[in-house]
């Protein structure tokens, strides 16, 4: 009878070491699959933070459009314009100076939003014109912000909107110069 009531001890006691190994073994599984976790999350938050480079103030700026090189000399309006630029394009360039694009339009009252997203930004120059030709050239609509920091207005985002009012439907030479200096991104929208 001592042997049995020790085999039975023996046997309370080894089923107990068990059930508290388990409970370790499953504690410590628990903390893994949790550090696991946490190191998931870790990855994934500095992952997204290193996408943020794909998107950058220039990939939302251009939404998807395609660069256009502008290095064509289309002849419109006695004058050459660099490129046609349609509303899925957008250019990279430099300020100052000047760029003439085509912009096509199929109706007949057409406002033309011209958006520029400056960067590496030099001088912040006082004057910035944008002026949309009608079509056969006759007459134009001309928007002009000057003596004013261009950069100031740009503002932290580095965005300067301009709109004109082109007449007819067809080509439209766009005339864009200003004295900052500083590259830029711009894109052109009709708005009926």
């Amino acid at each position: 009878m001592m042997s049995q009531i020790h085999r039975t001890q023996s046997h309370r006691a080894l089923r107990n070491r068990t059930q508290s190994n388990r409970a370790l073994r499953n504690r410590t599984l628990r903390n893994r699959t949790l550090r696991n976790r946490a190191l998931a999350a870790a990855f994934l938050a500095i992952a997204s933070m290193m996408a943020g480079g794909c998107n950058s103030a220039e990939a939302r700026f251009t939404k998807g459009r395609i660069e256009n090189l502008c290095v064509q000399s289309v002849p419109v309006c006695g004058m050459l314009a660099d490129c046609v630029l349609s509303t899925d394009q957008y250019i990279e360039s430099l300020f100052p100076g000047g760029e003439r694009v085509l912009v096509r339009s199929d109706t007949e009252e057409t406002r033309l939003r011209v958006r520029f997203l400056l960067f590496d930004r030099v001088f912040p120059g006082s004057q910035i014109s944008l002026r949309g030709h009608y079509t056969g050239c006759g007459d134009f609509d001309e928007n002009k912000i000057e003596d004013t920091d261009l950069f100031d207005i740009a503002g932290g985002e580095g965005i300067l909107e301009l709109e004109v009012d082109v007449l007819g439907r067809g080509d439209h030479m766009l005339e864009v110069f200003s004295d900052m200096s500083t590259a830029y991104f711009m894109t052109v929208d009709t708005l009926k």
